[in-house]
């Protein structure tokens, strides 16, 4: 058996020739995970974008530099 560990791939348990189990090592388990959530925010942005719901540079800036005066 191949372990996940070793290789990174999953590895896949199959009950009457169906897959049934897919297991993963943390490590990769962690990046997909990463990668999912990048996705999410990339298409959030996405949608922002099409909406014009867009805010200017100059202004972020500004609330980022009133911010940190206030700490």
């Amino acid at each position: 058996m191949i372990k996940p560990k070793e290789s990174h791939l999953p590895a896949v348990t199959t009950q009457n020739e169906k897959a049934k189990v897919v297991i993963h090592d943390m490590a990769s388990y962690r990046q997909k995970q990463e990668v999912s959530t990048l996705l999410k925010i990339l298409a959030l942005s996405q949608q922002q974008v099409e909406a014009n719901r867009l805010t200017p540079i100059e202004e972020v800036v500004q609330r980022l530099k009133s911010r940190s005066k206030k700490d």
